[in-house]
Protein backbone atom coordinates (compact mmCIF):
# COMPACT_ATOMS: atom_id res chain seq x y z
CA UNK A 1 0.00 0.00 0.00
CA UNK A 2 1.63 3.56 -0.77
CA UNK A 3 0.56 5.93 1.32
CA UNK A 4 1.05 9.74 1.43
CA UNK A 5 0.85 11.69 4.55
CA UNK A 6 -0.87 15.20 4.02
CA UNK A 7 -0.99 17.99 6.77
CA UNK A 8 -4.81 18.51 7.51
CA UNK A 9 -5.69 21.14 10.46
CA UNK A 10 -2.83 20.14 12.74
CA UNK A 11 -2.55 16.44 12.40
CA UNK A 12 -1.47 13.89 9.18
CA UNK A 13 -4.20 12.42 7.43
CA UNK A 14 -3.62 9.19 5.66
CA UNK A 15 -4.38 9.30 1.94
CA UNK A 16 -5.40 6.05 0.52
CA UNK A 17 -3.40 4.44 -2.83
CA UNK A 18 -4.02 1.10 -2.79
CA UNK A 19 -5.98 -0.30 0.25
CA UNK A 20 -7.26 -3.49 0.45
CA UNK A 21 -11.11 -3.56 -0.65
CA UNK A 22 -11.51 -6.15 2.43
CA UNK A 23 -9.39 -5.61 6.07
CA UNK A 24 -9.10 -6.93 9.21
CA UNK A 25 -9.84 -3.15 10.64
CA UNK A 26 -13.46 -3.73 8.58
CA UNK A 27 -14.60 -6.52 10.14
CA UNK A 28 -16.00 -7.04 13.54
CA UNK A 29 -17.79 -10.22 15.16
CA UNK A 30 -19.45 -8.85 18.47
CA UNK A 31 -21.23 -5.45 17.31
CA UNK A 32 -23.59 -4.36 19.85
CA UNK A 33 -26.30 -2.09 18.20
CA UNK A 34 -30.16 -1.96 19.18
CA UNK A 35 -31.38 -0.64 15.52
CA UNK A 36 -30.19 0.08 12.52
CA UNK A 37 -29.32 3.92 12.92
CA UNK A 38 -26.93 2.75 15.22
CA UNK A 39 -25.23 -0.17 13.25
CA UNK A 40 -24.86 2.27 10.18
CA UNK A 41 -23.28 4.77 12.65
CA UNK A 42 -21.19 1.61 13.31
CA UNK A 43 -19.91 1.49 10.19
CA UNK A 44 -19.04 5.16 9.45
CA UNK A 45 -17.59 5.19 12.60
CA UNK A 46 -15.44 2.28 11.93
CA UNK A 47 -14.58 3.35 8.42
CA UNK A 48 -13.43 6.79 9.90
CA UNK A 49 -11.16 5.51 12.60
CA UNK A 50 -10.00 2.93 9.70
CA UNK A 51 -9.01 7.00 7.68
CA UNK A 52 -11.70 5.81 4.66
CA UNK A 53 -13.09 8.43 5.02
CA UNK A 54 -12.42 12.15 5.80
CA UNK A 55 -16.60 12.85 6.24
CA UNK A 56 -18.08 10.68 8.31
CA UNK A 57 -21.14 12.54 8.98
CA UNK A 58 -21.80 12.97 4.79
CA UNK A 59 -20.90 8.91 4.18
CA UNK A 60 -23.76 8.24 6.71
CA UNK A 61 -26.16 10.67 5.00
CA UNK A 62 -25.09 8.72 1.43
CA UNK A 63 -25.87 5.14 3.14
CA UNK A 64 -29.19 6.80 4.20
CA UNK A 65 -29.83 8.53 0.83
CA UNK A 66 -29.61 4.70 -0.38
CA UNK A 67 -31.37 2.94 2.23
CA UNK A 68 -34.71 5.54 1.11
CA UNK A 69 -34.67 4.47 -2.21
CA UNK A 70 -35.17 0.61 -0.92
CA UNK A 71 -33.82 -1.57 2.09
CA UNK A 72 -30.48 -3.09 2.09
CA UNK A 73 -32.54 -6.14 3.91
CA UNK A 74 -31.93 -8.79 1.74
CA UNK A 75 -33.05 -11.45 3.70
CA UNK A 76 -31.74 -14.48 5.75
CA UNK A 77 -30.57 -12.40 8.43
CA UNK A 78 -28.29 -10.21 6.42
CA UNK A 79 -28.10 -6.27 5.35
CA UNK A 80 -25.99 -4.90 2.97
CA UNK A 81 -25.95 -1.10 3.05
CA UNK A 82 -24.23 0.35 0.26
CA UNK A 83 -23.48 3.86 -1.48
CA UNK A 84 -21.17 5.05 -4.14
CA UNK A 85 -19.89 8.29 -2.64
CA UNK A 86 -17.17 10.57 -2.94
CA UNK A 87 -16.91 10.64 1.13
CA UNK A 88 -14.63 7.51 1.01
CA UNK A 89 -11.10 7.15 -0.03
CA UNK A 90 -10.82 3.38 -0.71
CA UNK A 91 -13.45 1.42 -1.84
CA UNK A 92 -14.22 -0.87 1.58
CA UNK A 93 -16.21 -3.43 2.54
CA UNK A 94 -16.97 -4.57 6.41
CA UNK A 95 -18.65 -7.17 8.00
CA UNK A 96 -20.29 -6.74 11.58
CA UNK A 97 -21.80 -9.59 12.93
CA UNK A 98 -24.37 -8.22 15.85
CA UNK A 99 -24.57 -9.88 19.32
CA UNK A 100 -28.78 -9.39 19.07
CA UNK A 101 -30.66 -9.30 15.41
CA UNK A 102 -32.02 -5.68 15.10
CA UNK A 103 -34.89 -4.85 12.71
CA UNK A 104 -34.07 -3.60 9.55
CA UNK A 105 -37.38 -3.15 7.23
CA UNK A 106 -35.82 -6.54 5.36
CA UNK A 107 -37.70 -8.31 2.41
CA UNK A 108 -38.56 -11.21 4.47
CA UNK A 109 -39.83 -8.84 7.19
CA UNK A 110 -37.37 -10.75 9.46
CA UNK A 111 -34.74 -9.48 11.75
CA UNK A 112 -30.89 -8.43 10.95
CA UNK A 113 -27.84 -10.42 12.46
CA UNK A 114 -25.32 -9.64 9.54
CA UNK A 115 -24.42 -6.12 8.10
CA UNK A 116 -22.05 -6.17 5.23
CA UNK A 117 -21.25 -2.84 4.40
CA UNK A 118 -19.88 -1.64 0.90
CA UNK A 119 -18.70 1.98 0.26
CA UNK A 120 -17.24 2.57 -3.73
CA UNK A 121 -15.47 5.51 -4.53
CA UNK A 122 -17.69 7.49 -6.60
CA UNK A 123 -16.45 8.48 -10.44
CA UNK A 124 -14.72 6.56 -12.94
CA UNK A 125 -15.70 2.94 -13.03
CA UNK A 126 -17.13 3.01 -9.85
CA UNK A 127 -21.43 2.03 -11.36
CA UNK A 128 -19.85 -0.70 -12.11
CA UNK A 129 -17.70 -1.60 -9.45
CA UNK A 130 -20.41 -1.08 -7.09
CA UNK A 131 -23.10 -3.15 -9.04
CA UNK A 132 -20.42 -6.32 -9.80
CA UNK A 133 -19.77 -6.69 -6.12
CA UNK A 134 -23.62 -5.97 -5.11
CA UNK A 135 -24.89 -8.76 -7.18
CA UNK A 136 -21.66 -11.15 -6.19
CA UNK A 137 -23.14 -10.64 -2.51
CA UNK A 138 -27.06 -11.16 -3.22
CA UNK A 139 -26.22 -14.07 -4.73
CA UNK A 140 -23.86 -15.32 -2.16
CA UNK A 141 -26.72 -14.28 0.53
CA UNK A 142 -29.03 -16.27 -1.12
CA UNK A 143 -26.44 -19.96 -0.89
CA UNK A 144 -26.96 -21.19 3.15
CA UNK A 145 -23.67 -22.56 2.66
CA UNK A 146 -22.35 -18.59 2.33
CA UNK A 147 -24.51 -17.20 5.15
CA UNK A 148 -23.67 -20.17 7.80
CA UNK A 149 -19.61 -19.49 6.94
CA UNK A 150 -20.16 -16.01 7.61
CA UNK A 151 -21.63 -16.51 10.87
CA UNK A 152 -19.68 -19.08 11.74
CA UNK A 153 -16.13 -17.98 11.02
CA UNK A 154 -14.40 -17.05 14.77
CA UNK A 155 -11.31 -15.19 13.52
CA UNK A 156 -11.15 -11.48 11.46
CA UNK A 157 -8.11 -12.75 9.35
CA UNK A 158 -10.63 -15.93 8.22
CA UNK A 159 -13.30 -13.85 7.51
CA UNK A 160 -10.93 -11.55 5.50
CA UNK A 161 -9.97 -14.55 3.84
CA UNK A 162 -13.32 -15.87 3.26
CA UNK A 163 -14.94 -12.98 1.65
CA UNK A 164 -11.73 -12.38 -0.56
CA UNK A 165 -12.05 -16.32 -2.46
CA UNK A 166 -15.97 -15.91 -2.14
CA UNK A 167 -16.18 -12.44 -4.31
CA UNK A 168 -12.93 -13.37 -5.95
CA UNK A 169 -11.12 -10.52 -4.96
CA UNK A 170 -7.17 -9.69 -5.37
Amino acid sequence: MRMVLKPCLGHFEVESGSRNIVDVELVDLQVDCINKEEAIKYVTDTLELDQRTGNRVELERDFWRREAVYSTGLGHGFAVPHCKTAHIKANSIGVFRLQAPIEWQSIDDKPVDVVIAMTIRDGGEAADTHMRIFSQLARLIMHEEFREGLRAIPDKNDMVAFLKEKLKLN
